[in-house]
């Protein structure tokens, strides 16, 4: 039988204040990282509202949290959205659960710029290609790309959100979109082995820059949801 899904929008602490919900978050996190408490706490602070995806019956299989506020770009203030962290339950790894979650994110937002007639900036750091690879495919704007380059719009933006956020202590100066030494967080054993076998299958700029997620380095991706002309 199909698993039918259901996806829900509401404010991270509403979520963490629900028993069931909040457990599952913590259940489904320790499952792909090895320190789920420290992530966690982390997250909560960083982010204001979750997308959860429920199956028919009720049961949370999948949560993708963001964390809106703003920044200054070219001397303005836009929209500006932290894509936290995702998880899916181990059994639904592969599905694409994850993918629809995301793709709910990038239609919202692209309302959101089209009503508010200015762009919504986004970003987020990963240690994952199979991560990366996904936000390839569905994000219109996007930089670095596979090779590893940004459009000079993108270099504007990453600067300004490693100003804004203080991450320029932990920049390579060599590669501007890698983050060296950053991450507390480290991915559960299981996680890390699925991971390697992607690597053994596909390569990418990730492999390249050597990105070492137990060292706690991290890709910095940014980009942008423009209104529609």
């Amino acid at each position: 039988m199909r698993n039918t899904q259901r996806v829900l929008y509401i404010p991270l602490a509403e979520a963490v204040a629900d028993t069931s919900i909040g457990a599952d978050i913590s259940s489904i996190t320790a499952e792909s990282y090895s320190n789920p408490g420290v992530l966690l706490s982390q997250e909560f602070a960083k982010n204001n509202q979750v997308y959860l995806s429920l199956s028919s019956e009720g049961q949370l299989e999948a949560f993708f949290m963001v964390g809106w506020s703003e920044i200054n770009l070219h001397g303005a203030p836009i929209d500006c959205v932290f894509l936290g962290l995702s998880a899916v339950t181990a059994k639904r790894k592969g599905s694409g659960i994850v993918l629809t979650l995301y793709g709910r994110f990038f239609h919202d937002a692209a309302q959101i710029a089209n009503s508010r007639n200015r762009p919504v900036a986004w970003w987020f750091h990963t240690a994952s290609p199979i991560v990366a690879g996904v936000m390839w495919k569905i994000a219109d704007d996007i930089g670095p790309q596979p090779d590893g380059t940004l459009s000079a719009e993108q270099h504007v933006l990453l600067r300004a959100i490693q100003d804004r956020y203080n991450f320029l202590p932990y920049r390579d100066e060599r590669m501007p979109c890698v983050l060296r030494r950053f991450a507390q967080a480290r991915y559960a054993r299981d996680e890390v082995s699925r991971l390697n076998a992607r690597r053994a299958r596909d390569r990418s700029i990730l492999d390249d820059w050597n990105i070492d997620e137990a060292a706690g380095d991290r890709v910095l991706f940014v980009g942008q949801s423009l209104p529609s002309r």
